[in-house]
């Protein structure tokens, strides 16, 4: 179970380390560029990589919401 929790930490950890260089290269149109990005591999029914972008595109649109707070 350790190495299952490992993975899915490494995993939510790629995916803010992610979201921020998304926000840092686009900045409020990060969470649109990732969701175009999450489509994109709806499409070619890529369900892997579509989840993922998904997960990013939350994960910048709160690193967002937590930045524009006082």
């Amino acid at each position: 179970m350790t190495h299952v929790k490992s993975h899915m930490e490494h995993n939510a950890t790629t995916i803010d380390q992610a979201a921020d260089e998304f926000v840092e290269q686009y900045g409020e149109e990060a969470v649109d560029v990732l969701r175009a990005r999450a489509k994109a591999a709806t499409e070619i029914c890529d369900e892997l990589a579509a989840e993922t972008w998904h997960k990013t595109a939350e994960a910048a649109a709160r690193k967002l919401r937590e930045a524009s707070r006082p």
